[in-house]
């Protein structure tokens, strides 16, 4: 008979899923309110353009639209990623979920909850590795 093999579970891809899921949301809603500005809104802000060499207002609002575009593409490969994680699956997509994280702003909050899912899911390769095996062995595969 084989030994059993010890399996280590620690919370670390949790907490990384948790955070990089976090992170992306953080940077769908400011996707979503980047997306939600016009000139108008800059206007009742105070922002008039004072010469030419200045970015105009409809500019500005062609620029938010694709920074909001873009936020809200990182923040969903991002709450990918985070999901991974959490199910300890796919190690260089949660990795690359908590890459998007960090990119994707959020609010500046997001980009450090994203640093640090990162950083928990590269210490935390050993048990993604474990669970692939175990997974390889199970008769059953999700």
């Amino acid at each position: 008979m084989q030994p059993v093999p010890v399996v280590v579970k620690s919370a670390k891809p949790i907490v990384a899923g948790a955070l990089i899921i976090i992170a992306g949301l953080l940077a769908i809603a400011m996707g979503a309110l980047y997306l939600s500005m016009d000139a108008d809104d800059f206007e009742e802000a105070g922002y008039t353009p004072v010469s030419q060499s200045e970015i105009s207002l409809e500019d500005l609002e062609e620029i938010l639209n694709v920074c909001g575009g873009l936020e809200f593409v990182f923040g969903t490969i991002a709450v990918l990623g985070g999901v991974f994680a959490l199910m300890r699956r796919h190690f260089y997509l949660a990795l690359v979920g908590g890459i998007f994280g960090l990119v994707g702003l959020g609010f500046l909050v997001g980009s450090l909850l994203g640093l640090i899912g990162v950083i928990l899911v590269a210490l935390s390769k050993d048990e993604f590795e474990q669970a692939a095996e175990r997974l390889e062995k199970s008769e059953y595969h999700y």
